[in-house]
């Protein structure tokens, strides 16, 4: 077993559970698809609801139940409704908390950043060769995880 990409997962896991917006997302893979595109999109004003439904390649829900969670996520405040380009169309955005919460988490994914596991104690990720794309992992009291 890979106890290092295993224990970076984890890491990650528990970075998005404790967030407010994103860890709506990560229930499953189409809904974290979904938060990919519109944050790729960022709120272009050509792209509608059936257009990034159309464009999920992870679908395994109705589209039925996909825009229930883009209604309940606009009513939570985690997505944000923007100008279009057309009346009838609309256009998704991140709210401001919710695109903070993920750019987070990529900084953490990235090594760029910190965040706590289930006990408490403060992990980060850091490169330690570039070359072999090794990394380690460190919580406070500098324990290394392999």
């Amino acid at each position: 077993m890979n106890k290092v990409g295993f224990n970076i997962e984890k890491m990650r896991f528990y970075a998005a559970a404790d967030t407010e917006h994103l860890r709506t997302f990560a229930k499953s893979l189409h809904t974290w698809e979904l938060l990919l595109k519109i944050y790729s999109l960022g709120g272009d004003p050509n792209f509608g609801i059936t257009h990034y439904i159309d464009s999920l390649k992870t679908l395994k829900a109705s589209r039925l139940t996909v825009r229930h969670f883009i209604n309940e996520r606009l009513a939570a405040g985690s997505l944000v409704e923007v100008p279009s380009t057309k009346k009838s169309r609309k256009t998704l955005n991140l709210s401001p908390k919710l695109r903070e919460e993920f750019e987070e988490y990529l900084k953490f994914s990235q090594g760029t950043s910190k965040a706590t596991d289930a006990s408490g104690s403060v992990m980060s990720i850091r490169p330690i060769s570039t070359t072999h794309n090794v990394t380690s992992i460190t919580t406070r009291n500098d324990r290394v995880a392999t």
